[in-house]
């Protein structure tokens, strides 16, 4: 785990060496966490773009990370002139080896955290608004109740509108994209509350969107999931994809569930994402599902992980994954 302690030299030589005109580009995650971490690097002056993308696409090496980007939430990449993640798996990843420009805190909740501890807290973040990390770090940690999984409210509506799990980003009704609304919220959620936040446009068609899918897609997770017992697998190929909703809602559903394989078929590919992820509601199984999804070239957190492969062996990976589950 990354020392915080020792960081602090380190980030007054980075302030002082700056010049005006030194900026970076930051290469996150689409959803709160990576709001929170750009909001935070805007808040210092040190960004003057952001991209967002996923962690395949870094592993893939389909997006080029170079020494004028800051990456957050994602695979490491040696040439990045920062790298800050929470993942438990690139420690494995990289052979425990400890680089500078590393910044790897696996018992963080979000990365976002890890940038606010690097930089100095509230001394480097006077006005960046507390509940706002808290709500991120709830929402990322998955520290939610059955209550409000299945009724989320305040900073845990907004974490389930903008996770990309949710599947509000493949909706082509709303009148604002995705990655639009990321953006706004960069800026925006700096200096206004969460209920302001709500009330924005964006948002409200989202929620809108949210409550009225709830049904049905509960109706669908009842119909697809399959049960193996303590581990239930969701195809959502099998699902009608116009439905948004809650990735956590399985574990109401199936309340003796302790583990969850779902199976997302990806757009205009011949592969398949697989996410594994502890019940939120029951952590008590002992598998490192980051280093789980590792083992098949992905990566994640010790509660939660992702990969991906080819859609022909899915069948064969869904053995393989409830064979080493169960023995776990």
């Amino acid at each position: 785990m990354f020392d915080f302690s020792k960081s602090v030299d380190t980030i007054k030589n980075l302030f002082s060496s700056r010049r005006d005109h030194d900026h970076y580009r930051l290469i996150t995650l689409a959803n709160l966490d990576g709001v929170v971490c750009a909001a935070l690097l805007k808040e210092l002056d040190m960004i003057d773009r952001v991209e967002f993308t996923n962690p395949a696409s870094i592993l893939g090496e389909r997006f080029h990370v170079g020494h004028r980007d800051i990456t957050a939430n994602l695979p490491f990449r040696r040439s990045a002139h920062l790298a800050f993640d929470h993942y438990s798996s690139e420690r494995e990843r990289r052979s425990h080896k400890i680089l500078a420009n590393h910044i790897n805190s696996p018992g963080s909740p979000t990365c976002g955290r890890i940038i606010y501890r690097y930089f100095g807290e509230k001394e480097a973040f006077p006005d960046f608004p507390q509940d706002m990390l808290e709500g991120s770090d709830k929402g990322s940690s998955a520290s939610f109740t059955k209550e409000e999984i299945i009724s989320p409210q305040g900073w845990d509506l907004l974490f389930v509108l903008l996770n990309p799990r949710t599947g509000m980003q493949k909706m082509k009704s709303l009148q604002f994209s995705h990655e639009s609304t990321l953006y706004k919220l960069v800026d925006y959620s700096r200096r206004h509350t969460i209920d302001q936040i709500l009330a924005l446009p964006e948002i409200v068609e989202r929620k809108n969107l949210y409550r009225e899918h709830q049904k049905s897609f509960e109706q669908q997770i009842k119909q697809c999931a399959v049960d193996y017992g303590n581990i239930v697998v969701l195809d959502q190929r099998k699902m009608d994809a116009s439905y948004v909703g809650n990735r956590f809602l399985i574990y109401c559903i199936f309340p003796e569930c302790k583990l969850s394989i779902h199976i997302n078929a990806l757009p205009e590919s011949d592969k398949v994402e697989f996410a594994i992820g502890k019940s939120i509601l029951d952590r008590k199984a002992p598998v490192n599902v980051g280093n789980l999804a590792l083992q098949f070239g992905g990566g994640g957190h010790t509660n939660a992980g992702a990969f991906r492969a080819d859609a022909d062996d899915t069948d064969n990976i869904v053995e393989q994954l409830i064979k080493t589950l169960k023995n776990s």
